[in-house]
């Protein structure tokens, strides 16, 4: 955990933002839940992610950022 708190600070989060990390995702806008819905899936279970959960994203965001969506679940997988 401390490794995982020096990263966050690392990138500018602060206490209470790392802690919101933990809480229900209600207050988040939308296309927010739905990265953490899809970045929860891919960690858990990666195997079940299809190209429609990709095509919902794709319809939130520019394609650069859901590779970076992608790409910084994995190493958060990884480093888990």
């Amino acid at each position: 955990l401390a490794v995982a708190r020096d990263r966050l600070k690392a990138v500018g989060f602060g206490d209470d933002q790392m802690f919101a990390l933990d809480t229900a995702p209600d207050s988040l806008p939308a296309n927010e839940r739905a990265a953490v819905a899809f970045a929860r899936k891919l960690a858990h279970a990666p195997a079940t992610v299809t190209d429609t959960d990709v095509e919902g994203l794709r319809k939130l965001f520019p394609d650069p950022q859901v590779a970076e969506i992608v790409y910084q679940t994995c190493c958060c997988a990884f480093f888990d």
